[in-house]
C-alpha cells in the first residue's frame, strides 16, 4: 500500500483528498453512483437514497478526517493500530446501522509519507448500505472489487503527482466501463467458486423451443444425489455446458409450475450434471436457483434471496423493497393518508405477475361511476363483490387490461382497457401498456374528470412505473 514518494506537507496532502472528493461527486464517479446504476428503480429518489452512504477519509497522526455530506468534514480519534475497519464503520455510521445494515466496506487506498517527517497519510473509503431485505450481498462484493481497483489506481497517480492532476476523474464512459468490469469479476467469481458458467444460463434463456421463449426454474443443488428418487430421474445425466444447450433447453420446458430442472455435482465427471425434474421448493435452501423469466431474461437466487438479475445483456439488482417504499410514498402523497395493509398486499401480488399488469387506484367517491363509464365506452369486466379476497388478486391480473380499485383496495373491475385523449410525449420503446396508462392518469386530472388517482405499470421486462395525478399537477 505504501509509496516511496513524499507528498509535500500535511496540508497539501489533505487538500488533495478534499478536492478529489469534490471532483468525484461532481463527475458522478463515487461508489454510490456506481451502485445506484446497478440497482434498478427507485434507489435515487425519495427516501431510497438515504439507504446508502459513501465516505472518503484520511488518517494522519492518530485522527481520521472524513466527509459524509457535501463539504462537511468531521474527525474521530484512532486508538487502535492497525485500524479496525468495523470499529471505524460503527463510529462513522452508528452502531445500530452497522449491526443491522445490509453491507459495509472499509478499504485503504494507500499510504504516503508526508514532507520530510516519518508520518504518513492514509486514505480510506467507507460504504454503508441499509435495508435491502430479500437481496443477497454477493454481487456487491464484485462491485466493491472493481471500484477499489479503479479508485486505488487514481489515488496513486493523484498523490504521487507533482501537482494536482486536473481532470483525473473526468471520464464520460466511467459507468459503462465500471459496469463491464463488475460483470467480468462476478462471472469469474461464479466460475471459480461454484464452477457455474453464467454464459450457459444466458444462452439457454435466448433459445426458443417450438416458438416459445423459456420460462422455467433450474437449480444447481449443493447437497449431492441423496433423496433424488422422487420426480423424473434421468437414466444418464447430461453434462452442463454449451455443447448440450439444445438438450437442456428441451428439458427446461418441463421446469414450471413449482417444478425445477435439477443439476448436481458429479465427482467422476468433475462438473455439473442435469439429473432430472423435481419439486423446486425442496432445494431452495441449499442450491443456486436460476429463474428464467423470458427471452434473455433471468434471475439468480441463493438461500431464497436474490443475487442478480440479467436482461438483454445487462446485470442489475432488482430490490422490490425500494419499489414498495416508492409506492407507499406516492400513495400517501396522492391520497393524503397512509397505505392500507390490503392495498400493500395487492401491490405485492401484482409484483408476482410474470407477464406484467396495470393496477389503477382511484378515490373512493368517484371510482364506481368511472368504472361504469370505462365499461360502457371501452372494454372490461365489472365486479359485483368489490372486496375480492387477496388470494384471488394474482389470478385477476392474468388477463389483459387494468385492474381498477379504490384507495381502500376494493376492486371494481378487471381487464379494463384504459382510454385517454390527453396529449403526452409517449415512449415508443415502452409499449402500449405504459403509454396508455400515462395518458389515462393525465386525463383523470383534466377538467372533465377531476379524479384523484394513481396507477402502477408492471412490464414483462420487470420494470415498474408509478404515475399519479399529483405528478400531473407538478408538471403543469
Amino acid at each position: 500500500m505504501g509509496s516511496k514518494y513524499r507528498v509535500g506537507d500535511k496540508d497539501g496532502a489533505s487538500d488533495r483528498v478534499v478536492k478529489a472528493l469534490e471532483d468525484m461527486r461532481r463527475e458522478k464517479c463515487t461508489l454510490q453512483d456506481v451502485i445506484e446504476t446497478v440497482v434498478r428503480k427507485n434507489w435515487g429518489t425519495g427516501s431510497g437514497r438515504k439507504g446508502i452512504s459513501f465516505v472518503i477519509g484520511y488518517e494522519y497522526v492518530g485522527k481520521l478526517n472524513y466527509c459524509k455530506t457535501d463539504k462537511k468534514w468531521d474527525k474521530i480519534k484512532i486508538d487502535d493500530r492497525p485500524i479496525d475497519g468495523k470499529i471505524i464503520l460503527r463510529k462513522i455510521f452508528g452502531k445500530d446501522r452497522c449491526e443491522n445494515g445490509f453491507v459495509q466496506f472499509c478499504e485503504c487506498l494507500g499510504e504516503w509519507e508526508v514532507g520530510h517527517s516519518e508520518e504518513k497519510i492514509k486514505v480510506f473509503y467507507f460504504l454503508s448500505i441499509e435495508n435491502m431485505p430479500g437481496v443477497d450481498s454477493m454481487y456487491f462484493g464484485a462491485i466493491n472489487d472493481a471500484y477499489y481497483r479503479w479508485l486505488r489506481d487514481k489515488f496513486i497517480k493523484l498523490m504521487n503527482a507533482v501537482g494536482y492532476p486536473e481532470g483525473i476523474f473526468k471520464d464520460r464512459f466511467f459507468l459503462k466501463k465500471m459496469t463491464r468490469d463488475i460483470e467480468e469479476i462476478f462471472q469469474t467469481h461464479m466460475q471459480k467458486r461454484f464452477q457455474i458458467d453464467l454464459s450457459v444460463i444466458t444462452e439457454l434463456s435466448g433459445n426458443y423451443y417450438e416458438g416459445s421463449a423459456c420460462q422455467a426454474e433450474w437449480v444447481f443443488y449443493f447437497g449431492g444425489r441423496e433423496n433424488l428418487n422422487e420426480g423424473v430421474v434421468l437414466a444418464e445425466g447430461i453434462e452442463v455446458g454449451i455443447l448440450h444447450i439444445r438438450k437442456i433447453r428441451k428439458l427446461l420446458q418441463m421446469g414450471q409450475n413449482g417444478q425445477c430442472l435439477l443439476a448436481v455435482w458429479d465427482m467422476e465427471k468433475d462438473g455439473w450434471v442435469v439429473v432430472g425434474l423435481h419439486k423446486a421448493e425442496f432445494f431452495y435452501g441449499n442450491g443456486m436457483v436460476f429463474r428464467i423469466l423470458g427471452h434473455m431474461n433471468w434471475r439468480m437466487e441463493f438461500n431464497r434471496k436474490k443475487i442478480i438479475s440479467y436482461e438483454c445483456g445487462k446485470y442489475f439488482i432488482d430490490c422490490e423493497a425500494f419499489k414498495a417504499e416508492h409506492f407507499r410514498n406516492v400513495y400517501k402523497k396522492t391520497f393524503q393518508k397512509d397505505l392500507p395493509h390490503r392495498v400493500e398486499v395487492i401491490f405485492d401480488k401484482a409484483l408476482q405477475q410474470v407477464h406484467g399488469t396495470v393496477v389503477v387506484i382511484l378515490e373512493k367517491d368517484k371510482i364506481e361511476n368511472e368504472v361504469k363509464r370505462l365499461l360502457e365506452e371501452s372494454v372490461g369486466i365489472g365486479l359485483a363483490n368489490w372486496k375480492v379476497g387477496e388470494e384471488f388478486f394474482l389470478s385477476m391480473t392474468e388477463i389483459d387490461g387494468a385492474v381498477c380499485m379504490d384507495s381502500e383496495g376494493n376492486c371494481y373491475g378487471m381487464g379494463i382497457i384504459l382510454d385517454g385523449s390527453e396529449a403526452i410525449k409517449g415512449k415508443a420503446e415502452r409499449g402500449a401498456r405504459y403509454n396508455s396508462t400515462r395518458r389515462y392518469i393525465k386525463k383523470c386530472q383534466g377538467k372533465e374528470c377531476g379524479i384523484i388517482g394513481m396507477a402502477v405499470v408492471i412490464s414483462e421486462d420487470r420494470s415498474i412505473d408509478i404515475f399519479s395525478t399529483e405528478d400531473v399537477l407538478e408538471e403543469r
